[in-house]
């Protein structure tokens, strides 16, 4: 995409900012709702008597913005919380509770012996006072100890009682109502009536990591990567890998992402494409697959913006319209935001579109020309120009959500990148292929291998990574914006110096201060 000298209307970017914006202020505010309610009223009459003529569509957009601000105000009321402060007895004593594993169980090892916790978040759905069932909504974290890490004490959507104390926490990252639950026999899975797309999905991924296995049992920590980068089982990873793709900033692999969802949707194509299934109708049959495939994963941010967006691309065709990239990553916010505007506080959501939304707007100023040559050419040019665009958004982030400064993550991106690619279809053609699945894994394990080499020794370089102060947030704020103001708006010279001093600034105050 050019840019031209009347840039498109994009009227959905606009309320995707505006609802970002709102439920921001909203999570960083601290404002109660009815401060919140008074603060929007005068913001939306002074907006209107300063904008005038163009009262309308600014309007709109502060609007939007007060309405997320107050809906996420709404939605951060845990009813969880709302009950221990009602009935403060039952953080005294042994408490029933029923609910749904909303989240992969991690392990937590003691410090000494083979024993540790698990934990996981739960969705309530009945609490136990005295002897009467009361139907509860809200969340809560659970910790079960006295576990073996091979033996996980729950599944991700499995229905489960438990009891334990309910007990206020207030840490960072999570929840502000946990349940402790002394032992694992205080902790039952039980059976869930009737048939459910999001189970059955599951229980297919199930099966598939079976299949992943075949041939290399042996290859524990090869093992590990190829499930978590096909069927997402990040937990499985040691930890001493983790923490190396980690350093040197390569961990994004790991997200189920529109990599992902892309090589699953070109070998359904290939498959539709063999029935003889018009290319209309591929959007129709292909979103019902992604949607299980993306189930089956967790249903995790970046998995749910690619599949959105890839829904976007292949139902246009069906009402005769062309997709537009900013506005399909718009609207893959808007509808993330509608079905949980909790998101807006995670680090997975906001790494995702970021990271997109800047790779969007740095091909929107490529000259068609540098795209235009051999397959392999423009392979190596869309390559780099992604791992320098992904760089610009994460680098900062990382600094200010992490703590940590990654310089060789530009490298180590056009290494890692490529060889996840032939990771994760040769493990797509294992698991499709059922008699070859041997042969598949193998090339898949000589791939991963391969990468594991590349980010050790990338690693082990001096300066490739090293601890931080986070910078900021004022400076990572400059950085964003006079990057979105040198990418969107500087055609003219004075416009880029402006937009390139913009920048300057913000490094000079992340250093400085």
């Amino acid at each position: 995409m050019l840019r031209t000298e009347q840039p498109l209307r994009r009227p959905l970017v606009g309320i995707a900012l505006s609802m970002s914006g709102g439920l921001c202020m909203a999570a960083y505010g601290g404002l109660a709702p009815k401060q919140w309610i008074m603060a929007s009223i005068v913001c939306i009459f002074v907006t209107a008597y300063l904008v005038r003529r163009r009262l309308p569509a600014f309007v709109v957009f502060v609007l939007v913005g007060c309405i997320s601000g107050l809906w996420f105000l709404a939605a951060d009321a845990n009813p969880a919380v709302r009950l221990l402060n009602e009935r403060s007895s039952l953080s005294a004593s042994n408490t029933s509770v029923i609910g749904r594993v909303s989240g992969a169980p991690r392990f937590y090892p003691f410090k000494s012996g083979s024993l540790g916790m698990w934990v996981f978040p739960l969705h309530l759905e009945g609490v136990q006072d005295g002897d009467v069932w009361h139907r509860q909504m809200g969340d809560v974290d659970v910790r079960v100890m006295g576990e073996t890490e091979h033996h996980p004490s729950a599944l991700e959507g499995q229905r489960v009682w438990l009891q334990g104390q309910l007990e206020h926490r207030d840490y960072k990252g999570g929840l502000p109502v946990g349940l402790k639950i002394s032992s694992p026999e205080n902790c039952s899975m039980l059976p869930d009536a009737g048939f459910s797309l999001i189970r059955w999905s599951r229980s297919w991924r199930e099966s598939a990591a079976f299949r992943l296995e075949q041939g290399i049992e042996d290859k524990t920590g090869q093992l590990a990567v190829l499930r978590s980068l096909v069927l997402g089982y990040r937990n499985e990873i040691p930890e001493e890998i983790y923490a190396c793709f980690r350093r040197t900033g390569s961990l994004h692999i790991f997200a189920i992402s529109g990599l992902h969802v892309g090589i699953v949707g070109l070998l359904l194509i290939a498959a539709l494409k063999t029935m003889g299934v018009p290319r209309d109708w591929f959007g129709v049959c292909l979103l019902p697959l992604l949607f299980m495939y993306v189930a089956a994963t967790g249903m995790k941010s970046s998995a749910m913006r690619a599949m959105v967006m890839a829904g976007v691309f292949l139902i246009a065709p069906l009402f005769r319209r062309k997709p537009d990239i900013p506005t399909s990553v718009a609207f893959a916010a808007l509808l993330l935001l509608l079905l949980n505007p909790m998101e807006i506080k995670s680090a997975g959501f906001v790494f995702s579109f970021v990271v997109v939304a800047f790779i969007v707007m740095v091909y929107s100023i490529i000259p068609e020309s540098m795209l235009r040559g051999g397959w392999l050419r423009n392979y190596g040019v869309s390559l780099t120009i992604t791992s320098l665009a992904a760089g610009l958004a994460s680098i900062p982030l990382t600094a200010y959500l992490f703590e940590r400064f990654s310089p060789v993550s530009l490298v180590g991106n056009l290494a890692v990148v490529p060889l996840t690619f032939c990771i994760v279809l040769s493990g797509w053609l294992s698991i499709l292929i059922p008699f070859a699945s041997t042969v598949f894994n193998h090339a898949a394990l000589a791939f991963i291998n391969l990468m594991v080499w590349s980010v050790e020794t990338l690693d082990g370089l001096p300066g490739s990574s090293f601890a931080i102060e986070a910078p900021p947030l004022g400076a990572v704020l400059l950085w964003y914006g006079s990057l979105v103001y040198l990418l969107v708006h500087a055609v003219r010279g004075r416009q880029r110096i402006l937009g390139l001093a913009g920048t300057a600034c913000s490094i000079l105050w992340a250093v400085l201060i």
